[in-house]
């Protein structure tokens, strides 16, 4: 066997080690995550998917969590299939009632319920 063949023959052969060591690698980090996720938003810790969390309380989390300004009643989207979450004023104003200031995603018939949440993320009202 010459030299040339005998390193490619090596080459191969570690080639092989790398590859099988990534898959073992790979596997195992897929094998350590859990299924179920758990979420940490401020003091509230949920275990619960978000699927089984009522909308006024995705609406209140996502209220907590966003980097948005608050004070201009902004829409926070989609927070559960047919639900969105809307922050208005704390009484409500004649201008949360604007359609213009509400969740284009309601108002265009892709959501069909809303919550609302004050400035300071507690629950008005749901419907």
């Amino acid at each position: 066997m010459s030299e040339r063949s005998f390193l490619s023959l090596r080459l191969a052969h570690y080639s092989i080690l790398i590859i099988f060591f990534i898959l073992i690698t790979t596997l195992s980090l897929v094998g350590c995550t859990n299924s179920q996720s758990t979420q940490l938003i401020g003091n509230v810790s949920s275990t619960s998917t978000p699927s089984r969390m009522p909308p006024e309380q995705l609406c209140e989390l996502r209220c907590q969590t966003t980097s948005q300004v608050l004070t201009n009643g902004p829409c926070l989207g989609v927070v559960a299939p047919d639900w969105v979450c809307d922050v208005v004023h704390e009484p409500r104003e004649p201008i949360d009632d604007l359609v213009a200031n509400q969740c284009s995603d309601y108002n265009a018939g892709r959501a069909h319920h809303f919550v609302e949440v004050g400035t300071n993320c507690s629950l008005i009202r749901k419907q």
